[in-house]
Order: structure tokens, then C-alpha cells, then sequence
């Protein structure tokens, strides 16, 4: 959906801050058409148009619309099946899971999924794994049968826009901030964080403030099968001087929750 919507977002006619993602649908709609990510060549199948092709390639399954109040609801799927030849195992995907979304007002939106998740994967991840206890970019995980895994994750926000130039935004997700398929700043190839978010967007500016708590993938020394906490600010100001540059400037500090002597630290106002 980003490949689709980037085209429109990169060119020189539009103002848009493309650095800063998830993207907002209320900034998107002023730039671009977002029934567009309809035709994608996928949904233009004889099944894609039948009735019940539509209601899950197009359409939402459920979905209440009034004046003051949308919600919108649908399930999510993703099942694979491959083969690891070397010593010859079978590789899957098996996963259920639900996304809701939808509008309270005109200054509250709200977002939410969670899946549920059965995997097995090829020998070189599974060692990866079995050493650091965490699906990549997943979270942690069990055993599930002989050699496969049991995972589930879930991600959500409430938003409030209570004027058009600023938002403040609180979940449980991530972000990736830079232009292109990867970051070095902030990627998104992280696991789901608790977080709370201010956007501020006047003229040409942009401006992101990001307070996170994440999971530190050592263990907690007391035995008690929880993880120490790390926590981070980041700080994300865009400008975009003229129609062919935008500058981005980017500071950060991520610190451990627990001191040296096993003291909880917590979260850091003066970060």
C-alpha cells in the first residue's frame, strides 16, 4: 500500500512530510486517492468481484456508519506452506487474527488488531529463535509440537486531533522514521512498543515527539519469566524549504529501565 500511495506522496506538486510513517488517513485524503489502493491488479479477478470476493478484498466484513460514530471491522488470515529440503521439513504459516478501526467525533479515531499465530520456519531462523527466545519482529514465543512455534501479537492506538495541526496519539505499535525500505534512525523491524506520540504540523514543518518502553531481550535476574524494560525518546523535525528539499533533523536516547545494581530505574522525565 506505501509503494501505492508513495508515487502520488513523492511528487513535486505535493506538500507532504514522507519521512514520518504510519501515515494518517485525514493527512492522506488532501494528497491523494485512497480508493486507488482498490485496483490493485489482485482484486480485479472474476472471484475478486463476486459478492463475497468484494466483502474480503474490498469491502469491510462489518461496519456501523452515523453521523458521529464509524467502526469497521474485518477478519485477517495468512496461511503458507513451504518446503525446507536440507532435512527436509515442511515451513508454514498459520494465522487467524481480527483488525478493527473507526471515528469517534471529528477529533477521535481508533485502531486494533491481534493475530494469533502457528509458524514453522527454516533451520537457520529456528537457531536464531531457540538463542534469543523472540520470533524476529514478533515478540516471544513457545514451543508448539515437535518444532514449531506458538506467537501472538496485537497492535492499537486511540488518537485525539483536537485542532488540524497537532495530534496526540496513545498505543501500542511502531514507527519507522526516514524515506526508503529501511531506517537507521527508527525502523519498523522492531517488536510492537507501548508508546505515546505528538505530531505538530504548521507551514512547512513538522515536528514528532515519540515516548517508548520496549522489551530488553535479557531476562529479568529474578527468576520471574519478565524482561527488563529499556525506554527511548526520539525527536523528528521536517522542513520542507522549497518543492525539491526537505531536511530532516533526527536525536534520540534510549537508557536501561534497571541501573547497574539491579535498581529499577523507570522512565526518565529529563529525557
Amino acid at each position: 500500500e506505501y509503494n501505492q500511495l508513495e508515487a502520488g506522496l513523492n511528487n513535486l506538486d505535493v506538500e507532504f512530510h514522507t519521512a514520518v510513517k504510519p501515515y494518517r488517513a485525514a493527512e492522506l485524503k488532501q494528497h491523494v486517492n485512497l480508493d486507488s489502493l482498490q485496483f490493485i491488479p489482485n482484486y480485479r479477478s472474476k472471484f475478486a468481484r463476486s459478492l463475497i470476493g468484494r466483502r474480503l478484498f474490498k469491502e469491510d466484513l462489518l461496519y456501523v456508519e452515523t453521523k458521529d460514530f464509524q467502526l469497521y471491522a474485518n477478519p485477517a488470515f495468512n496461511f503458507q506452506l513451504g518446503r525446507n529440503f536440507t532435512p527436509g521439513e515442511n515451513t508454514y504459516f498459520n494465522t487467524r487474527g481480527f483488525q478493527i478501526r473507526g471515528n469517534i467525533g471529528k477529533m477521535f479515531s481508533f485502531y486494533t488488531d491481534f493475530y494469533e499465530n502457528q509458524a514453522g520456519f527454516a533451520n537457520y531462523i529456528k537457531e536464531w529463535v531457540d538463542s534469543n527466545r523472540v520470533i524476529p519482529g514478533m515478540g516471544r514465543t513457545k514451543s508448539f509440537k515437535e518444532s514449531s512455534y506458538d506467537y501472538a501479537f496485537a497492535t492499537g492506538y486511540i488518537n485525539f486531533t483536537p485542532v488540524k495541526y497537532v495530534s496526540f496519539e496513545l498505543g501500542h505499535g511502531k514507527h519507522f522514521i526516514g524515506d526508503g525500505y529501511r531506517s537507521l534512525f527508527l525502523s519498523d523491524n522492531s517488536f510492537n512498543y507501548p508508546y505515546f506520540k505528538i505530531s505538530t504540523q504548521v507551514w512547512k514543518i513538522k515536528y514528532v515527539n515519540i515516548w517508548a518502553e520496549f522489551q530488553d531481550n535479557t531476562p529479568s535476574v529474578n527468576a520471574d519469566n519478565i524482561n527488563f524494560k529499556r525506554y527511548g525518546t526520539f525527536h523528528y523535525l521536517s522542513v520542507q524549504p522549497t518543492r525539491y528539499l526537505t531536511l530532516g533533523f533526527f536525536e534520540s536516547i534510549i537508557w536501561s529501565g534497571t541501573d547497574s545494581t539491579g535498581n529499577v530505574r523507570g522512565f526518565d522525565v529529563n529525557y
